[in-house]
């Protein structure tokens, strides 16, 4: 038998009281889809900040179902509002964007994951 901790034993939140999300290294990682029919996967982007206490908080979400060009506005608004040093993207699901990153001025430090 497998035994895994409860997300109650490790999962804490971020009390902006106590830290600033500014001073934390932000990265985004994406796992897109590319249907957005009844039942098909979802796209999946989150912002995922590490804390000078060294500690990962997730600080923003996406999981919808979203055709390409809304996929890129999803993409570019947390990519404005966040600053990431990076963008992690699912290797399948780039291909599309490759044009639409050059056209639209969108993130440029992109690395290709799994």
């Amino acid at each position: 038998m497998v035994r895994t901790t409860s997300p109650n034993d490790w999962l804490r939140y971020f009390d902006p009281d106590e830290g600033d999300t500014d001073e934390m290294r932000n990265y985004i990682l994406v796992d897109s889809a590319s249907s957005k029919k009844k039942g098909s996967d979802h796209t999946v982007m989150v912002v995922i900040g590490l804390g000078a206490d060294q500690n990962y908080y997730l600080l923003d979400a996406v999981r919808d179902r979203l055709n390409l060009s809304e996929r890129c506005k999803e993409l570019f608004r947390l990519h404005r509002k966040w600053r990431p040093e990076r963008v992690g993207y699912e290797k399948y699901g780039m291909r599309p964007w490759k044009n639409a990153f050059a056209e639209d001025g969108g993130p440029t430090s992109i690395v290709r994951l799994w």
